[in-house]
């Protein structure tokens, strides 16, 4: 499941290809699961995101959201298999060099976005085992993390170093009668790590 590391590299990626231009076409295929269970159709979000530029990206934890011109902004999480892929730039979560790997639309798409100018930008949402999902949130887009799905989670490790330090760390560890990698992995305490950066040996 990507973490807050892989999270933050798309995010980086989105801020390098997508920020700063507009969707001239949005297209998607409906899920029901993926969509659905966040909320919102995709229909609804092609309606959201089309026509309007892209002018912010960011992340908290395993979430992270590209923020329009106007609301709602589109906030995803990438479930066990998801990801994002930038038509030629080297987006990939991990290299396999199979042919398919260039395909484009790649396999398994649930949303396209194409920007406006030359050359444009093509990016797609990618996931087959539909544990991922996309929502729209209908808020300022400073004020995304105030709401849901953001604002149940803890604080970032990254974007919160203000917050997160040794002695909120400790503080946290006390008040908790469970494992330390349960309480590192409960979402709730601290946003975006799971088994790999989790590991306690």
């Amino acid at each position: 499941m990507p973490e807050l590391a892989e999270v933050s590299r798309i995010v980086h990626f989105l801020r390098q290809h997508l920020v700063g231009k507009t969707l001239s076409k949005v297209s998607v295929q409906n899920d029901d699961i993926i969509y659905g269970k966040a909320g919102t159709t995709a229909a609804e979000f092609q309606k959201a995101m089309e026509g309007k530029k892209v002018t912010g990206a960011g992340q908290q934890g395993k979430y992270f959201w590209i923020a329009m011109s106007s609301p709602p902004h589109a906030v995803m999480h990438f479930g066990m298999a998801g990801w994002l892929k930038i038509r030629d730039a080297d987006t990939y979560y991990y290299r396999t060099d199979k042919p398919g790997d260039k395909e484009w639309p790649p396999k398994y798409w649930k949303f396209l976005l194409e920007t406006e100018g030359d050359p444009k930008t093509e990016a797609a949402f990618v996931d087959f085992r539909r544990l991922g999902r996309i929502r729209l949130v209908d808020c300022p887009a400073e004020e995304i993390r105030n709401y849901s799905p953001l604002k149940e989670n803890g604080p970032d490790p990254v974007a919160d170093k203000d917050i997160v330090s040794e002695e909120w760390l400790a503080k946290k560890l006390r008040s908790k009668k469970v494992p330390v990698k349960a309480l590192l992995l409960d979402q709730a305490n601290i946003s975006g790590i799971g088994n790999w950066m989790g590991y306690v040996p």
